[in-house]
């Protein structure tokens, strides 16, 4: 009799315990929702720095914040929808994937932004679907454009062979891109196509081996100057500058008295590029504090405060060409004010020195503490070699902002990033 009765006191303890627990579990999974809920919110703040919070403690919380995050794709705010992608994107799950290629579609530009810069931290797990959706019929053109973009940045050579057979449609520059973003991997397969029926693959696989750098493409891109089709003739001039191998200075010499006006103009720059040997182009210092963006949200509000540094123009004029040894200076989409000199110049940190604090003391009125400068060298520009793309394809606008202009195409990053990571290799 005790031994039941015991029994059934130690049921009614567990039992009640049991339900503490249960109670206690289920209120910290509310609670969880409604803080996550908070900080999806958040991502919408007036506040550039509460939004940039939010999206680093989602961040944190990892995986669990995921599926949350998905369904803030759909927000209404432009911000929650662009910021939700930034977090998806650094934290990496796999589930984001398919929700993140549709957002490339959104009808707000910094938000598509926001979604390739997420697919492409997101990686080599997003190749396959990005290739799926590069060959969906029934996908809209700018995620065909977006898709391709993005496997140029990534960089996976899975992505080769797609790319390939985008060169003779809408949108073969862009593959064109991609596949020199590749590199090595892609040489070979474009070798190939050299030859093909279509002159736009042709052409654009010039212009693709030209990106790439390698010296194996030299002979084949050579034979294409003799191409029956004006572009592909104007792509293998173009490519041979690129090369950069003295292989290709007859030939191209030969070429200067080619029948079309633009393939001689080309010849002529791939020439001068080849004399030239290498890009004079170096960063020679920094100065101010180092610029690292953890989202895209807080780089454009970054570059809003730089809007600011227009008016130094007056103060800037003494050190311009010819008086002095700057060629130009501007704002940058890595942050940075760039200030150029000319290659060969005289130059020493005395003048670096007073040229910063000219720059800091506008940027201290204008609110800006420790401005971030570059310094670099550069040759002069040459004025026939401006309209090169132009002359490669009518119908392709390619942005050009010098000065203090912002680019408005993240492409600009996703390989700027590829480069630099080139330059420190």
């Amino acid at each position: 009799m005790y031994v039941k009765i015991i029994c059934i006191f130690v049921s009614a303890i567990l039992l009640i315990f049991g339900t503490v627990s249960t109670c206690a579990s289920s209120d910290e999974t509310v609670i969880d929702e409604i803080m996550m809920e908070s900080l999806i919110q958040n991502m919408g703040h007036q506040d550039v720095f509460i939004r940039l919070d939010a999206v680093k403690n989602l961040v944190e919380i990892g995986d669990p914040a995921v599926d949350p995050l998905i369904q803030a794709l759909n927000d209404k705010n432009p911000k929650i929808r662009g910021n939700s992608a930034s977090a998806l994107g650094k934290i990496g799950n796999e589930r984001a994937i398919q929700p993140l290629i549709e957002l490339l579609g959104d009808e707000n530009n910094e938000v598509q932004r926001a979604a390739e810069i997420a697919l492409g931290n997101i990686n080599e797990p997003a190749v396959e679907s990005l290739v799926g959706a590069m060959n969906d019929q029934n996908e809209i053109f700018p995620i065909h454009l977006a898709t391709i973009r993005i496997l140029g940045a990534i960089g996976d050579e899975r992505a080769v062979e797609p790319l390939i057979q985008m060169l003779g449609y809408t949108g073969g520059v862009d593959a064109a891109e991609a596949l020199s973003n590749i590199g090595e991997p892609s040489v070979e397969p474009l070798i190939d196509v050299l030859e093909d029926n279509n002159p736009l693959v042709r052409a654009y696989a010039a212009r693709a081996l030209g990106g790439t750098g390698d010296s194996r493409a030299i002979e084949p891109v050579i034979e294409l100057l003799n191409d029956e089709d004006e572009n592909v003739r104007s792509n293998a001039a173009m490519a041979l500058g690129e090369l950069d191998d003295k292989r290709a200075i007859e030939p191209l010499t030969k070429t200067l008295d080619d029948r079309s006006n633009r393939v001689r103009i080309l010849a002529r720059s791939a020439i001068d590029n080849i004399k030239r040997q290498n890009s004079s182009y170096k960063v020679i210092t920094f100065y101010g504090k180092e610029m690292d963006f953890y989202t895209e949200d807080e780089r454009r509000s970054w570059l809003d405060e730089l809007e600011s540094m227009r008016n130094i123009r007056n103060d800037m004029e003494k050190y311009m060409y010819p008086d002095g040894p700057v060629i130009s200076y501007g704002q940058g989409y890595d942050g940075y004010i760039s200030v150029t000199f000319l290659e060969g110049s005289e130059i020493n940190g005395s003048l670096m020195d007073e040229i910063y604090e000219t720059i800091d003391q506008k940027a201290v009125q204008n609110g800006i503490d420790n401005i971030p400068v570059k310094f670099e060298f550069d040759e002069m520009p040459v004025e026939d070699e401006a309209p090169c793309e132009d002359l490669i394809e009518d119908d392709v606008e390619t942005p050009n902002a010098p000065g203090f202009t912002i680019p408005s195409l993240v492409m600009a990053l996703l390989f700027a990033l590829r480069k630099q990571k080139r330059l420190n290799s």
